[in-house]
């Protein structure tokens, strides 16, 4: 199958060659085209060092999305649709683009507007707003329903679960409260540098472990630090840009 990847920035591609690095051992994949920017690299590709932000075109084994999806390495592993070529899957589709980033921005915005009018019964909440967006992206067909139901990982999953057990951990054995006391000593100048610094913290642990998993796990410390200070939708809307 025919996967493409992009090369991370802080990986150790970079000004190596798929010779050098010994590609097809470690991956079991053969590197067949490297996109930089426009221009396009389909000769004695073994030669070429590669360059951060690089997409690399691969011939490789069904299991390879599976496998090396996390790999450092890798900034992206996005694997072809079988009735796409290469050529279709750089092509920018204008329609469709502006479509999903209306979908994007009605998602954040309505919750927000709906808040505003305070009806008894407000079924525009975030929650809604989300589900209508990804519904929305398969009815105007900006993703099949192939990459839809794929996109669902079962390990994400799982460890978003887990999270928000060891989050509960947290917030009952006292724990989130000593780590939200620390973080308002260390920011306690003003609002605006508390939510700067929880921004910094959730950034940093985004790093580490995946987004979801990383604010659930959060969560329960910046409530506990901000209760009383800040409102609760703030509160996770700078979770959500941080992670």
């Amino acid at each position: 199958s025919l996967v493409e990847v992009v090369v991370a920035s802080r990986s150790e591609l970079p000004g190596r060659t798929a010779r050098d690095f010994d590609f097809a051992s470690r991956y079991n994949a053969f590197v067949v085209a490297i996109q930089r920017g426009n221009e396009r690299i389909t000769d004695r590709i073994s030669e070429v060092p590669f360059v951060a932000g690089d997409g690399l075109v691969l011939l490789c084994t069904k299991d390879f999305t599976r496998l090396f999806r996390e790999d450092p390495n890798f900034a992206t592993v996005v694997p072809f649709n079988e009735d796409e070529d290469f050529n279709n899957t750089k092509r920018v589709n204008v329609p469709k683009m502006i479509i999903a980033a209306i979908l994007a921005i009605g998602m954040i915005v309505i919750p927000s507007v709906a808040d505003n009018f305070k009806a008894p019964n407000n079924y525009w909440t975030l929650t809604h707003t989300v589900l209508l967006a990804a519904y929305g992206m398969l009815i105007f067909h900006c993703i099949t329903a192939k990459q839809f139901y794929s996109s669902i990982d079962g390990d994400v999953l799982l460890t978003i679960a887990c999270a928000f057990g060891v989050g509960s951990a947290l917030e009952n054995s006292g724990v989130a409260k000593a780590i939200a006391d620390s973080v308002v000593g260390i920011f306690s100048g003003s609002k605006l540098g508390l939510l700067f610094g929880i921004y910094i913290a959730t950034v940093l642990l985004n790093a580490i472990i995946t987004n979801a998993a990383c604010v659930a796990l959060v969560f329960p410390i910046v409530y506990t630090a901000l209760k009383g200070q800040v409102a609760t939708k703030t509160i996770v809307y700078i979770l959500m840009m941080a992670g």
